[in-house]
């Protein structure tokens, strides 16, 4: 079994700390369980970072399945792919990607996607109908999009409240796009919203 590393805020020189992954270290497998991830699906991460969830992701898809992991930083990417060549995972193809531009994948790909604390970001508040418009696009019909933001309620210092999304915003901002929303559960700090592609 692959041993995740929660590890968060990789520097532009390389430098690493080690710590819980955002909005407190949420348990991947209750996130898949919740998005019916299984055994042959392909799994898109983006917004990956370090593979948090990319790296137990793949080893639940299985050899049959694959891991599409996305992110905009370089540094993130090179790490993820040595720390998956370091445990023998060879089913996560890793690409450097910005989310709300046009994606480097074909129609229809991915089975499951997942968004973890990444739509509060500065820069995206105003690109969800490119954002969603590519995602409905290379999800297949009946796919799977999760969604993971903090709640407002949460005291941690690590999201200042003014970038926090209420799981009602992201329900009404993304259903317009051919989403239909299916699900929310309490991760604690954080929530897991999902929906259905139509």
């Amino acid at each position: 079994m692959i041993k995740w590393r929660t590890r968060f805020g990789c520097q532009p020189d390389g430098f690493r700390t080690e710590s819980r992954c955002s909005f407190g270290g949420q348990d991947p497998e209750r996130v898949f369980d919740s998005l019916n991830l299984r055994s042959g699906d392909c799994f898109l991460d983006a917004g990956c970072g370090l593979g948090e969830y990319s790296l137990p992701a793949a080893e639940r898809v299985g050899p049959t399945g694959a891991v599409i992991a996305l992110d905009r930083d370089p540094h993130m990417i090179r790490q993820l792919r040595r720390d998956a060549n370091t445990s023998s995972v060879n089913n996560i193809m890793n690409l450097i990607a910005t989310l709300g531009a046009q994606l480097p994948l074909r129609n229809q790909s991915a089975d499951v996607c997942l968004i973890s604390s990444v739509l509060h970001m500065p820069g995206l508040d105003d690109r969800w109908e490119v954002l969603f418009t590519e995602l409905h696009r290379v999800l297949r019909h009946g796919a799977r999009l999760g969604i993971i933001e903090a709640h407002k309620s949460d005291v941690s210092p690590e999201l200042p409240l003014h970038l926090r999304l209420t799981p009602e915003t992201i329900i009404t901002g993304i259903q317009p796009y051919g989403f239909k929303w299916s699900g929310l559960i309490d991760l604690s700090s954080s929530y897991l919203v999902w929906f259905e592609r139509a």
